[in-house]
């Protein structure tokens, strides 16, 4: 009997920080590798998606308090769950499990 592994939806971190000066180049990669250190995933994909249990996790996004202020009011006819779910997202497979 083969086994086959099962995702259950696709989480994508967000972390929210104050100090804008984080958002300058580096910052972001340094927090990636930290995330993925402390969360220990089961599998890393080449396109940076990580694998945990039957989650897929999606590669840490780094926004400042100020980009977020901003997307607030880019949103309020609707919903920012709904703003991101609009945003594509590169297609991955899942690996199979034997």
């Amino acid at each position: 009997m083969r086994r086959t592994s099962v995702w259950h939806g696709l989480y994508t971190p967000i972390l929210v920080v104050y100090d804008c000066s984080l958002d300058s180049p580096g910052h972001a990669e340094f927090f990636a590798e930290e995330f993925v250190g402390a969360l220990e995933p089961d599998l890393i994909c080449d396109n940076g998606y990580l694998k945990k249990g039957r989650f897929r996790i999606a590669p840490v996004i780094l926004m400042t308090i100020e980009d977020l202020e901003i997307l607030e009011s880019s949103v309020e006819t609707f919903g920012l769950v709904d703003f991101l779910a609009t945003i594509p997202v590169a297609p991955t497979k899942a690996p199979v499990l034997a």
